[in-house]
């Protein structure tokens, strides 16, 4: 039996038996964070534990996903990756998106304030760069949403895909909407389906994902400003856009009551 064949036999059947051969894998990914000067409050035994305890969690949902396309360990190597960058962005959402929370004292109230304020005119201003893109603003916010595993809906494709029910379109959307771990080549093989539909030509997914990287790096340096003022880099503008996709679904949930609001009053039949 073939080394594939015996790990996937091992998800299958022993998983704990799988991630003891896997303890070298995640030791050296989690390695590669630490020395990123990443997890400065964990040791590496803890993020491994933690690494674990997720992968083990998580065995079903692996099972059902691992589609046989790629090695095992390549997928497994995608996961953990994978986990390691939502441990790291739970940290970094802690000292970042608790601008957000309301005050819980009084006393803190004004400092909270600010920081919300400040946190609110970034949101601005990523709005405002990613408006710069002209009518390749809603590709690249579906690209990095994808790429970033935020979540979408299918009528988020509207505006990347002229007939998102055809057949091969619609399978790569729900494969995409999956709230599940993907490889990074795996998204932009159905990002490529979605877009190739739309053009009627060919156009590689590796070619797309250097479109994709290069606009995060503009996006990065636009963020950060000349002289520079700030000091975004990929994971945090991760969180910031994450915070952008939550805002403005609010303000659409917001508008949509209002709209049905108005109708109620000038006498229309609630729809609800």
């Amino acid at each position: 039996m073939d080394p594939n064949s015996l790990e996937i036999e091992l998800l299958m059947h022993n998983p704990a038996a799988l991630l003891l051969n896997y303890q070298q894998v995640i030791g050296v990914i989690v390695q590669v964070y630490l020395r990123s000067g990443f997890f400065k409050d964990e040791s590496k035994d803890e993020v491994v534990q933690y690494v674990n305890d997720q992968l083990l969690s998580r065995i079903d949902i692996i099972r059902e996903q691992y589609n046989g396309r790629a090695l095992l360990r390549t997928y497994l190597s995608a996961v953990i990756r994978n986990i390691c960058a939502e441990l790291l962005r739970e940290r970094q959402r802690n000292s970042f998106i608790e601008y957000f929370e309301e005050p819980v004292e009084s006393a803190s109230y004004e400092t909270d304030q600010l920081s919300r304020i400040v946190i609110k005119q970034e949101l601005i201003r990523l709005e405002t760069i990613l408006m710069l893109f002209g009518p390749l603003q809603g590709r690249l916010e579906v690209c990095l949403r994808a790429l970033y595993r935020l979540p979408l809906a299918k009528s988020d494709f509207l505006c990347c895909c002229k007939n998102p029910d055809d057949k091969a379109v619609n399978e790569a959307i729900k494969y995409l909407i999956q709230p599940v771990p993907l490889m990074e080549k795996e998204v932009f093989v159905c990002l490529n389906q979605v877009f190739n539909y739309e053009k009627g030509k060919t156009i590689q997914p590796d070619a797309l994902r250097k479109w994709v990287k290069a606009r995060t790096r503009e996006l990065i340096v636009l963020l950060n400003g000349d002289p520079k003022r700030s000091n975004y880099n990929e994971e945090t503008l991760q969180i910031l856009l994450e915070k952008y996709c939550i805002e403005r679904a609010g303000h659409q949930h917001s508008d949509n009551n209002k709209i049905r609001n108005d109708k109620t009053s000038a006498g229309y039949n609630s729809p609800l």
